[in-house]
């Protein structure tokens, strides 16, 4: 598994209950893989501890996951 490429931030809304908000970074975006339909695969996935610096809570990355029989290394 390839490190992960980290693309943006998320915050729990203090509104809302089941509420992320994220912010994206455009550049690193553009530099990850699209699939045939068009899309990026990202991965939200909830912070241990929310950063000190920013406060936030969550953490936006590169979905990579490949089934096992779609691996060309299979």
């Amino acid at each position: 598994m390839a490190d992960k490429v980290y693309v943006g931030n998320g915050w729990k809304s203090p509104k809302f209950d089941g509420v992320v908000n994220i912010s994206l970074n455009l550049e690193k975006l553009n530099q990850l893989p699209v699939n045939e339909y068009g899309d990026i695969k990202l991965t939200v996935s909830k912070m241990r501890e929310p950063n000190a610096k920013t406060k936030a809570t969550h953490t936006v990355y590169e979905n990579d996951y490949v089934p096992n029989n779609q691996r060309e290394d299979f």
